[in-house]
């Protein structure tokens, strides 16, 4: 098993190049999936963190959206518009993106405290890991590949997959998640296996 970064090449070089000088370069990494709605990216993260809890923590997103079901309280911190442009106002928010008609953040001082102990876990899109990148943190990329899974009927956020998608991005680790028996448990193995060798 490898003991750093640099005993894995193709992750070393992501991770070392998206760390610039300044003071988010002894930091701990984000862990950012990418990949289509209904992926199954929250559901793999959430597992994730069951099973590394020691290593690993969510990073909340704030956002404007609905909230769907009480399990979104893992992933998101929902805000009125109101809050997120007055956190805008006051400098804290690392970017602000919209999303299927939604508006999306992350908090700074959230995130860097959370990324003195522990690595980050978040679902995002390709824009984000370079605005993430551009800000000083390192973006380690995971892409979730969905197969057999049902076909998406909200025809608002599969055209803005279909967007995302016109974003070049070269990933860390390329997982397929099927939604056939055992493939989720198949995927968060591999991931699993990839997270020890990183974090």
């Amino acid at each position: 098993m490898a003991t750093s970064l640099a005993e894995c090449p193709s992750v070393y070089k992501s991770w070392a190049g998206a760390l610039p000088y300044g003071r988010r370069n002894m930091k701990k990494p984000i862990i950012g999936f990418v990949g289509p709605s209904g992926a199954g990216k929250s559901t793999l993260i959430a597992e994730l963190v069951h099973h590394l809890s020691d290593r690993l923590s969510i990073i909340k997103s704030l956002t404007t959206r609905q909230r769907r079901e009480i399990a979104d309280d893992l992933f998101y911190q929902f805000v009125t518009l109101e809050e997120l442009h007055k956190r805008e106002a006051e400098g804290r928010l690392i970017q602000v993106s919209e999303y299927a008609g939604n508006l999306y953040a992350n908090d700074a001082v959230d995130l860097d405290k959370l990324l003195d102990s522990k690595c980050g876990l978040m679902a995002i899109v390709e824009e984000g890991v370079d605005h993430f990148r551009s800000k000083g943190y390192a973006v380690i990329t995971i892409h979730i590949i969905p197969q057999d899974n049902p076909a998406q009927t909200d025809m608002l956020r599969k055209t803005a997959d279909e967007e995302r998608k016109k974003v070049p991005m070269l990933f860390d680790l390329e997982i397929v998640n099927s939604f056939k028996e055992g493939g989720k448990e198949e995927a968060l193995r591999k991931i699993i296996d990839f997270v020890h060798r990183i974090a």
